[in-house]
């Protein structure tokens, strides 16, 4: 790893050095001008002669930056072939030149944007843009810069609780894997992330290269990106260069991860008392006598009886991450360039070996766009990434499964090898003939694996300006091409583990060995993973005012292909669409899209479809009857309809291609003189199978309010997708065979309706800047159609899903315990093995006289149905404190793990003494393998609602008038936390994620330093 950083820091001090020389070419001055030094004072005011607070004025050739005070004035130190730039949020930039009329004046005066249609309010489309002032859509946005405080390697562990409608839980936390949960407005909500104008993954982007990520969520700004379902569309932008506005900045930050929650499990004695009373509740005598009580207890024979907590043996506390990155950007009005390069890596949580979960990741980032003349423009784009990822050669799942299975007295973890016969050899394994996978073994006697990614993304863009020839035409070709590819080695190893047995009779202590060891010689690589994404994109877009209309259209074309090794037809996709949106006098909006869309996942007959999506707005506030309003500053209603079509995806991550067509595989050989291949059927095919359809209405309500300090947006949304693509298994009788085979039909209907809001404010008070954000969205899917069998309510509702939401949880309903065996001959028969009094009872919610799984009821749903983030930002003279807190409502969870019910052999955590999360006790312990207490019932439902806070930084940036003395533009220093708090009903595990730690990585918590500096 320390040789990736070596190469790092070389790296980095060539990046550097171009970036001297790519600066300098970039400013295009004169050598022959003589430049003069020169200081400047000015002020900063609106049209009223008010000063602009929080406005900055960029220099272009020094890269130096000056603030405005609150009264608009500030001191400027540059030269008389300057070019500055002045900018402030709602004003119009301004670039001028250091010998402007207007420094002479002693005023700059900046126009004031309407409100909602200035440089910040711009929002992306696919394939264009639109103004926030005159969208008609829903939509969520975040910037960012406010990204880039959270100590995370993952963008997606960015993104929770800021994005309005966005639903995001974590699963793991691998270094190197960290993936989540994402859904849109519901639990049956699929997004599909753009990059760029493309189809592409969130991996290997960096929060320091996106300028935005909105969060689409209505048809009209989903239309002309047809063909794949979504109920929101993840459009992430990266940043380009913008003229003279010169800067270079790196950024180093270092910490520790820790995990937020583990689980607890008894220790030896403990285990054995307890389950010494489960086999007293069976009617059977204690395995653990006194002296083995004793022993556990006071550790005196850790051979025979040995006491091993597994997550204190093999995980460290703390394991580090560190992120590495610079950027530079600029230029002037004829070239505009950005360039990123970044490391970043983190170690792993396991002790005793030399290959922990770690991973190094290098990443760079370039854009360059050129007028090579007044009319045509030149776009590039290269994104590359080469990520390292070291574990030993065991999965994350088969390694913690043994920590939470494996008893703390089952074996112990080491033994002297003198004790087995084996002097030279310090320690053996320990196992047992069931329990052979001991962690030990696991890290240190298997070998490692090691994969390597490479990611490739390439851009090249062209634009042609017409609005010589055709006022407000321009043409934009696009293509793209993407290459990722994955390779793993591994080098395997076997290790054999020893069994102490001790003999009753003559008191001696033998050893069993279990299995063979072998060394790690030879290592074998995996056929590599590879997957081509080739785009092609010609965007034609139209603006221009006809008297009282602004018009704003955007013709399409869009072409794509995934080639996936092993999928034997490339997933291929087509778009053309159109975009006519109108704003009549400033205050109504008409928004009109057609787009037809093609995939091959259906027969030619079906392979096209004409999708139409409708929206209007009324801004409100532009009718005199709101004239005296003062404290409106802009108020819009708006309201969307269209119909979107698309096909289903594939486990492979692509869209399914052939639909239509029967499926044959290879299945097996048959020797019939000579060795021949066997087929079977894998998919029927359905050449009358056809798109998707979603339903979707949207609409709200945007207003800003308070000389613009506030705004408000409330949104209602209620969406059908009906014809969804099933194989009709469960209605088809078993006896026809290979059910997997069966065609797939349009026969399944969704529903999901809701609402959401949210809030920002944002205000000074004298040197402190105020910034508050709050954000909700509730939304539920039902299952209005589903191909299930026609069961008659009355005798098989609790089997009926049709008409429930997708994320039901059904069960039994829980009515108490059994008192006594009376109790139990008079109560309806339950159907789950033999019950004894203390035993859970259920409601015969039928009336049939038995308890079965048709008495099922609906008991909870499994999915989160509210999502809430709040976000506060404080900066006051050079400190500035950001606290993000977000959390999930409305859900619950199922108590169904192997931690929370225990029963049989399985190992004993402390929910047998301290009781579940709802406040039940935990059922009658046996040493049984009993049903009864363990079906799905309300006795293990919980409400799994949690507040997180998510992140928080608190930075110091030194003062500039100091910095600038070195020709450095910031010096920021910060502290940041992620996941440092959780508020929820359940408090032995992480809510977010039950299995985290137990079936998989756990979930962290990160504390960071780190130092950024701007020159």
């Amino acid at each position: 790893m320390n040789l990736y950083k070596n190469i790092l820091v070389v790296f980095c001090s060539l990046f550097l050095l171009l970036v001297q020389g790519l600066d300098l070419s970039a400013q295009n001055t004169n050598k022959k001008t003589k430049t003069i030094k020169v200081s400047l004072e000015s002020k900063i005011v609106d049209e009223a002669g008010n000063p602009v607070q929080g406005a900055r004025v960029y220099s272009s050739k020094s890269r130096m930056y000056a603030n405005a005070t609150a009264d608009g004035s500030f001191e400027f130190k540059t030269s008389t072939d300057d070019m500055l730039v002045i900018k402030a949020d709602g004003y119009e930039s301004k670039t001028i030149t250091s010998t402007d009329e207007s420094l002479k004046d002693g005023k700059i005066v900046l126009v004031q944007e309407k409100a909602l249609n200035g440089e910040n309010n711009q929002i992306m489309l696919p394939f264009g843009t639109t103004s926030e002032r005159r969208s008609v859509g829903a939509y969520s946005v975040v910037k960012g810069e406010q990204l880039e405080n959270t100590p995370a390697l993952s963008i997606q562990s960015t993104l929770g609780g800021r994005l309005n409608g966005l639903f995001q839980l974590q699963n793991t936390q691998v270094p190197g894997w960290t993936n989540h949960t994402m859904f849109v407005r519901g639990g049956w909500g699929d997004y599909i992330t753009i990059v760029d104008g493309v189809e592409r993954t969130l991996e290997y982007i960096e929060p320091e290269v996106i300028e935005s990520v909105e969060l689409l969520k209505d048809a009209t700004m989903k239309s002309l990106y047809g063909g794949l379902q979504a109920n929101g569309i993840l459009l992430i932008t990266t940043k380009r260069g913008k003229a003279y506005e010169n800067s270079v900045r790196v950024n180093v930050e270092h910490g520790v991860q820790t995990p937020t929650r583990l689980p607890k499990f008894l220790d030896s004695y403990n285990y054995a008392t307890y389950y010494n009373q489960a086999l007293a509740n069976d009617g059977y005598a204690p395995l653990y006598d006194q002296t083995a009580l004793d022993a556990y207890k006071n550790h005196t024979d850790p051979i025979l009886y040995p006491d091993v907590d597994y997550y204190k043996e093999f995980l460290n506390e703390t394991y580090n991450m560190t992120r590495i990155n610079t950027q530079l950007q600029g230029g002037n009005e004829k070239s505009r360039y950005f360039a990123h390069i970044g490391y970043q890596g983190n170690g792993g949580l396991e002790k005793h070996t030399d290959y922990p979960n770690a991973d190094d990741i290098f990443t760079v980032r370039t854009s360059i766009d050129m007028d090579v003349m007044d009319f045509i423009r030149v776009s590039a784009g290269f994104n590359g990434a080469s990520q390292v990822k070291e574990w030993p050669n065991i999965s994350t799942q088969n390694f913690f499964a043994p920590l939470a299975a494996h008893r703390p007295n089952e074996y112990p973890i080491l033994i002297p090898g003198e004790m087995v016969g084996l002097p030279d050899q310090e320690y053996v394994i320990g196992g047992t003939a069931e329990k052979q996978n001991n962690p030990y073994g696991l890290l240190t006697g298997q070998g490692y694996a090691e994969r390597r990614y490479t990611y490739i993304q390439s851009d090249l863009g062209l634009t042609f300006d017409f609005n010589k020839w055709v006022k407000g035409l321009k043409v934009k070709p696009f293509v793209s091409f993407d290459v990722y590819n994955v390779e793993t080695a591994t080098k395997g190893a076997t290790f054999s583990v020893y069994e102490p047995v001790y003999n009753t009779a003559t008191g001696e202590v033998t050893f069993n060995q279990w299995g063979t060891t072998t060394e790690a010689t030879s290592q074998s690589r995996s056929n590599a993973e590879v997957r081509r994404n080739y785009a092609l994109n010609v965007t034609s877009t139209y603006d221009r005012t006809f008297g009282s209309h602004d018009i704003k259209g955007i013709l399409n074309f869009y072409q794509s292909r995934n080639e996936i090794r092993n999928v034997h037809e490339d997933p291929r996709r087509q778009n053309l669409g159109l975009h006519v949106s109108d704003m009549i006098a400033d205050k109504y909006i008409l928004e009109a899209n057609i787009n037809r869309v093609g995939v091959t996942s259906f027969s030619k007959d079906n392979r096209y479809g004409y999708f139409p999506a409708f929206g209007a707005g009324w801004i409100l506030s532009e009718e005199s009857f709101l004239s005296g309003a003062k404290s409106i500053d802009m108020l819009k209603l708006r309201v969307s309809y269209g119909i979107l079509g698309s096909t289903t995806y594939t486990a492979e991550g692509g869209f399914s291609t052939h639909l239509f067509q029967d499926v044959w595989r290879q299945n097996g050989t048959i020797n019939l003189d000579g060795e021949n291949y066997l087929v079977s059927l894998d998919k029927t095919g359905n050449p009358n199978i056809g798109f998707q359809k979603s339903y979707e209405f949207n609409a709200g309500i945007d207003a800003v309010l308070f000389n613009r300090s506030t705004r408000i947006s409330l949104g209602y949304f209620d969406n059908i997708n009906d014809g969804f693509i099933g194989d009709g298994g469960n209605i088809t009788p078993g006896v026809i065979g290979k059910n997997e085979a069966l065609a797939f039909r349009n026969f399944k209907k969704f529903g999901l309706k809701g609402f959401e809001g949210e809030l920002w404010y944002n205000r000074y008070f004298g040197d402190l800047e105020l910034n508050l954000g709050a954000n909700m969205t509730y939304g539920i899917s039902n299952r209005i159609a589903d191909g299930e069998p026609d069961y008659p309510a009355d005798a098989f509702g609790g089997l009926i899903t049709q008409g429930r939401p997708v994320d039901a949880i059904m069960g039994l309903e829980t009515i108490g315990v059994f008192n006594d065996q009376a109790d139990i001959d008079q109560s309806p028969l339950q159907m789950f093995g033999p019950v004894r009094p203390g035993d859970i009872k259920y409601a015969d919610n039928n009336g049939d006289g038995y308890v079965d799984e048709r008495d099922r009821v609906e008991i909870g749903n499994s999915s989160p149905r509210l999502q809430f983030g709040i976000n506060l930002d404080l900066k006051f003279k050079g400190f500035n404190l950001s606290v993000l807190a977000m959390g999930y409502g409305k859900y619950n969870r199922l108590l169904n793990t192997q931690y929370y019910q225990v029963y049989g052999n399985r190992k004993y955590s402390n929910v047998v003494v301290n009781g579940l999360p709802n406040g039940n006790a935990h059922p009658k312990l046996s040493a049984l393998a009993t049903e009864n207490n363990f079906v799905s019932s309300t006795y293990w439902i919980v409400n799994s609602a949690f507040l997180k806070l998510r992140n928080v930084e608190l930075g110091y940036t030194l003062p500039h008038t100091l910095t600038q003395r070195f020709s450095v533009n910031d010096i920021k220093v910060f502290a940041r936390g992620y996941n440092l708090l959780t508020l929820s009903k359940i408090k032995d595990l992480d809510p977010e994620n039950l299995d985290a730690g137990i079936g998989n990585f756990p979930l962290c918590t990160t504390l960071s330093a780190g130092i950024s500096v701007s020159f």
